[in-house]
């Protein structure tokens, strides 16, 4: 028997463990499989065995969630990036470093900047490029 690799195991139990599920699924009365799977209602448990019935094992894919549209494009979020990358200027800026307030102000008030972007955009866009904020502690 030849030795598997690590990344081929985690492949065929990412694509096998929803299909021995959903087996599972179909084998259980509804009540059952919910309260096992730690479910409140059993008509999801109707509407997935419905769906494999009609689909078959493509039912098993994860499918696309509505959501939100992103309101910026890539090139408004490194305009974020770039403006936090600089340092900020003590007469221009009025700070010696940046909070995501002044950071929002300076971008607002930028020709080239996000007139309208929220606090909210600013820390969302950060925190994805893996910066974070702590408070000082003094």
């Amino acid at each position: 028997m030849l030795p598997v690799a690590v990344p081929t195991v985690n492949l065929l139990l990412a694509f096998c463990a929803p299909k021995l599920c959903c087996w599972w699924v179909l084998l259980l009365p509804n009540t059952r499989t919910a309260s096992a799977i730690g479910l409140r209602c059993e008509d999801t448990i109707s509407h997935w065995v419905q769906r494999f019935h009609q689909q078959g094992s493509a039912a098993l894919m994860p499918r696309p969630r509505p959501g939100r549209t992103p309101i910026y494009s890539p090139s408004d979020r490194q305009c974020i990036l770039d403006s936090f990358a600089r340092p900020p200027q003590r007469e221009g800026d009025s700070t010696a470093t940046w909070t995501v307030s002044t950071l929002q102000r300076a971008l607002r008030q930028a020709p080239d900047g996000l007139p309208d972007v929220s606090g909210y955009t600013v820390w969302k866009v950060l925190v994805e490029a893996g910066y974070r904020w702590q408070r000082t502690r003094s």
